[in-house]
């Protein structure tokens, strides 16, 4: 090309109209989602007013995407995304509040100590009133671990509440994944 000032001026252009009609998707977008009640709304709830506003504004505008090649709408809605941030911040608000909110669940077991298994990962058993044991795994500080950590063993014997969750955890030995009760809490009684 003989002017290339022309053509990078031209690329501009088509780039700024692009992003303009992108901002005016967002837009419809963004009113479409503010009419929605979202105050008890789940972030799978906002994602499919989000999707379906977005459908809504697509025939509206007789914009020519298939629905249903799934990379082109995601691309799309990514490109209308990122211009709806700046125009309605509190449904995007609400979805980050959503994610922190997101608790794991804890469970608790109290019983007396059986046991302490010192193999690849510290293994604690509890035994519990109705004769049940429990076996749990120590993999990380928790509440009222500071006192046993350089001695695990003096727990042997002591009347326990533990507090738990269940996650995964590699075992090299066996060369997979495993569900294990990781201790989040212990409170002697």
């Amino acid at each position: 090309m003989k002017n290339p000032i022309l053509f990078f001026m031209l690329i501009i252009s088509f780039v700024s109209q692009a992003q303009e009609d992108y901002k005016k998707l967002a837009q419809q977008t963004c009113d479409c989602v503010s009419k929605k009640d979202l105050t008890n709304a789940t972030k799978k709830s906002i994602e499919m007013s989000l999707g379906l506003c977005l459908l809504e504004v697509i025939q509206q505008s007789n914009i020519d995407i298939q629905i249903t090649d799934a990379p082109a709408m995601r691309s799309f809605g990514e490109k209308v995304g990122i211009q709806m941030a700046p125009i309605c911040p509190s449904v995007f608000s609400i979805l980050a509040e959503d994610e922190s909110a997101k608790k794991i669940q804890t469970i608790t077991a109290t019983g007396k100590i059986k046991s302490i298994d010192d193999k690849d990962f510290l293994f604690v058993t509890l035994k519990e009133k109705e004769g049940k044991e429990i076996q749990f795994v120590w993999l990380r500080y928790f509440n009222g671990s500071d006192e046993f950590v350089s001695d695990p063993k003096k727990l042997v014997g002591k009347q326990v509440t533990i507090e738990y969750q269940n996650t995964e955890c590699y075992v090299p030995k066996a060369k997979g994944y495993f569900a294990q009760k990781e201790i989040v809490g212990l409170v002697v009684n």
